[in-house]
């Protein structure tokens, strides 16, 4: 697409691996076919072997390790990938503050959990019991540092290790969770495996940052109060992101227990696959985004908008019209009434892509992280009292209007944000038939590319 190209500014750190935006798009969007297609299998075997209510366990498990990563985080993933963007920070101290920070959620979570693991199952975490909630403890720090780490080096621009560090994990996670889960049928095992996956994940990215960019390095004062200085700022609307994303699903947790919550869940993870269709542009987008000048950032955040909303659209309309046929037959008849949620998900889902993009622009373009977390505070805000009458006079399809309608909302205010910011009209948001012949020339061009490589 027209600016999909546009050059930026990058730091040595970053010049010798770095791809195009088209070239980076093609890689990502590889790595997120290949992980869509894991989750389903994975998601399949976990429904069918363990059934809506031990698959409701698992779910608010993860969920939890979730959580509390996104807790522990206080904006450094988002610091990091700015800063890995523009070098103001050197490597070997961002990767010493993921490293920090990684092992103060850990010790953090499992002070909040494990002494109160009576109250945390008897009223939002039903079905828990004390052997997940280790697990769960485990698996903070790791999922943590491997969160920050991949922000790092997307921010650096190294997508192909990003691409296929995610595809190594997609492929690995069918292969060693079918056995378990089916041999077991235990959420315990179910999700010890998944804890092992991302310890390996962690791992690898860990090795390859220390082998080929630079070894952690204790952080100085001053790039510590950077980093922080920053993060705080977006950590607000980060909280408040995940808030407005998951707190659906503890509502109906607390209200109605894990049975529905195994239900419900799988409606919301096989809906937001449909990020999977943004998140390869927005990682091939984030290093020129946040290096470019504003008025060329801006540009391409609308180019990148444009071409979302034609592959987007009809990908969730498809997915729409597919899944009452779809989710018994494979997913079995306990999940069929996934299907309604599910549906009424979609058009959030595809908001959601969207305002990822736009929030790159206004975090790391006009670093202006205390504006996103303005907008997603006030979007949570607004929910949680929708939430709580949605979900007790319409169960899984309140839920599901409610969590379409704040997306949708705190969308709609980032492109206020983004048009006021630059020289853009509305009307350059919306695409044309020029969008539909940029995205061909952008995919031969990705495509043929990728044949010399």
């Amino acid at each position: 697409m027209p600016g999909l190209e546009t050059p930026g500014v990058s730091h040595p750190e970053a010049d010798r691996r770095q791809v195009g935006v088209a070239r980076g798009t093609f890689l990502g969007f590889r790595a997120d076919v290949i992980t869509a297609i894991s989750l389903i299998v994975t998601s399949i075997v976990i429904a069918r072997a363990l059934g809506p209510e031990d698959r409701g366990i698992f779910f608010l498990a993860s969920l939890v390790i979730t959580y509390v990563t996104v807790v522990g985080d206080l904006g450094v993933s988002t610091a990091g990938l700015v800063f890995a963007a523009d070098g103001r920070v050197r490597f070997g101290e961002l990767q010493g503050i993921a490293l920090l920070f990684s092992l103060a959620a850990g010790v953090v979570g499992t002070l909040v959990l494990l002494p109160f693991e009576a109250f945390w199952t008897d009223t939002i975490l039903k079905g828990l019991d004390v052997p997940i909630l280790v697990l769960v403890c485990i698996g903070i720090p790791l999922s943590l540092y491997a969160q920050i780490t991949i922000a790092l080096l997307t921010g650096l621009g190294r997508i192909p290790v990003t691409a296929w560090a995610r595809i190594a994990l997609a492929v690995a996670y069918p292969v060693i969770l079918t056995p378990v889960t089916i041999a077991t049928e235990s959420p315990f095992w179910s999700l010890f495996t998944w804890i092992a996956g991302i310890a390996g994940f962690a791992l690898g990215v860990g090795i390859y940052c220390a082998l080929q960019v630079s070894v952690p390095r204790p952080p100085r004062a001053r790039s510590l109060r950077e980093v922080l200085s920053f993060g705080v700022r977006a950590y607000l609307g980060t909280l408040s992101y995940h808030g407005f994303l998951r707190i659906d699903v503890l509502f109906i947790s607390a209200r109605y227990g894990p049975r529905m919550v195994g239900i419900y869940s799988l409606s919301t993870v096989v809906a937001e696959r449909i990020s999977l269709l943004g998140q390869a542009v927005y990682a091939a987008s984030a290093q020129r985004i946040g290096s470019s000048p504003r008025e060329q950032a801006a540009e391409l955040t609308a180019n990148v908008l444009r071409l979302l909303v034609l592959v987007m659209v009809p990908a969730a309309a498809a997915a729409a019209l597919l899944c009452w046929p779809v989710f018994p037959l494979v997913f079995g008849d306990d999940f069929a009434d996934a299907c309604l949620p599910f549906t009424l998900l979609l058009p959030g889902a595809v908001c959601l892509t969207l305002w990822a993009v736009t929030a790159l622009f206004i975090v790391a373009s006009l670093k202006r992280p205390g504006l996103t977390t303005v907008i997603q505070a006030g979007g949570l805000a607004l929910s949680l009292p929708l939430y709580y009458l949605a979900v007790r006079e319409a169960q899984m399809t309140g839920a599901a209007i409610v969590s379409s309608a704040v997306y949708t909302g705190v969308l709609f205010a980032g492109l206020a944000v983004l048009i006021s910011s630059s020289s853009l009209r509305w009307k350059q948001l919306v695409p044309g038939r020029a969008d539909l012949t940029g995205m061909r020339q952008t995919l031969r061009t990705a495509l043929g590319r990728e044949a010399r490589a």
